[in-house]
């Protein structure tokens, strides 16, 4: 068993060393692959290991593609742009209220089209906004960095928001409206705390106004005026939809498969939508990423990670309530910031089942949703996020430049959920 646990251990390490370093821009999805093959080949992982987690990642890795696939296609008609330029036009070239209005527009994408999704289109939009409005340099670290960090800050709301909630949704079996309940105060604090901390670390940036003549009419970047209307409806009737099935306990990927597919059909019917560019810039490698990276990491649980963490979680129990969870939101957070977020909430899922503390479990998704900028490598969506940043020549946002804003930023915002998630439970 030890030597299990040392080999698993050396080929996580590896893996995550090449998620990170990616050399000659290897895909993310390659080195967690190769690790599992290693895995399997040494018989550490066995048939039963890759069914168990296939099962426990299916329905959270296809619903994430397909609300992935829809954000995509949205962007396609203009429907983010559209809402961008229009709360542009709204703060009248204040760098100081477009800063508010753009981590506010981050996190309802994020709460309605998960983190990731948040990712893939609010960067590159505000990437060509800046672009437009002429801002100054200095002004685009900035907005790119609140992007990237609000998308996963506040990723809490709604079991789609993040990959790290439908796992955990579908391991406890929690009702979408349930977990909605518990999770829209802390999001909203998220939020504000968010916004707070990144204006007051920024604020040096924000004295010049920016310029709004060269910004087209929000209507004009929009392909099919109906079709703009009809997506704000598809959004609601989803949304409506995983609530209702979410009381019965249907997989969110049955609703989100077929709706978004239908909302494609009826989209390629009014536009001249690229079926093929959709296809392509869908990040395909989330799949492979998530199930490489799960079975790695169920090797180290499996044989000796869960009763470890366990172990060191006992020593706390004894703390007054609010204290420890804000010890153990920090623990979860570190390991995040170490696996991934993603390998990190089953392990500590696992963990909950073996302890029989399984009310812990909306503590496990807001630490790895909120406390994963601590390192790069803390989620998928930062991981997403630095590509894009590489792809657009961005040399200003560094790893060490990262770590240095997630310390900063991350335990107030961490902290100040945790309590309010203390207190939504104690009511």
């Amino acid at each position: 068993m030890q030597i299990d646990f040392i080999v698993s251990l050396v080929v996580f390490i590896a893996v995550m060393i090449l998620v990170v370093a990616r050399p000659r821009h290897l895909s993310i999805a390659i080195p967690p692959i190769i690790g599992a093959i290693i895995l399997i080949f040494l018989g550490i992982i066995g048939e039963h290991d890759i069914l168990y987690v296939v099962g426990i990642v299916w329905n959270a890795t296809i619903t994430l593609i397909a609300i992935i696939f829809l954000s995509l296609i949205l962007d396609e008609i203009g429907f983010f742009r559209y809402i961008a330029i229009r709360i542009t036009f709204y703060s009248r070239g204040v760098v100081k209220r477009l800063f508010i209005l753009i981590v506010l527009l981050t996190s309802i994408v994020t709460a309605l089209f998960s983190n990731d999704g948040s990712i893939v289109v609010m960067t590159p939009i505000m990437y060509a906004i800046l672009r437009e409005t002429g801002a100054p340099r200095k002004v685009y670290v900035p907005f790119l960095v609140s992007v990237g960090f609000v998308a996963d800050a506040t990723s809490l709301p709604f079991s789609i928001s993040n990959l790290v909630n439908i796992i955990s949704v579908g391991f406890f079996s929690i009702p979408f409206t349930e977990y909605a309940r518990v999770m829209i105060i802390p999001d909203i604090v998220a939020i504000v705390s968010s916004a707070l901390v990144l204006y007051l670390l920024f604020r040096h940036t924000f004295q010049d106004n920016i310029s709004l003549e060269n910004l087209p009419r929000p209507i004009d970047v929009v392909r099919d005026r109906r079709l703009l209307r009809v997506a704000f409806f598809v959004v609601i009737l989803l949304i409506v939809l995983y609530a209702i099935t979410g009381l019965f306990l249907i997989p969110i990927s049955v609703i989100a498969v077929p709706g978004v597919a239908l909302f494609y059909l009826y989209a390629r019917r009014r536009t001249a939508i690229p079926g093929k560019k959709l296809v392509f810039n869908t990040p395909w490698e989330i799949i492979f990423f998530a199930l490489g990276l799960f079975i790695v990491v169920y090797a180290l649980s499996k044989n000796g990670l869960v009763e470890a963490l366990a172990s060191a979680m006992s020593y706390f129990s004894t703390l007054y309530l609010p204290f420890r969870m804000i010890i153990e939101a920090f623990l979860f957070s570190f390991l995040a910031s170490v696996m991934n977020n993603l390998p990190s909430v089953i392990t500590v899922n696992l963990t909950l089942i073996h302890m029989h503390e399984s009310s812990l479990v909306y503590l496990n998704v807001l630490a790895n949703d909120i406390g994963t900028k601590f390192t790069p490598i803390g989620s998928l969506a930062t991981l997403l996020w630095m590509n894009i940043l590489r792809q657009k020549g961005e040399k200003g946002i560094t790893y060490r430049y990262f770590i240095k804003v997630g310390i900063i930023v991350t335990p107030p915002v961490l902290v100040l959920s945790v309590i309010t998630l203390w207190l939504v439970q104690m009511i």
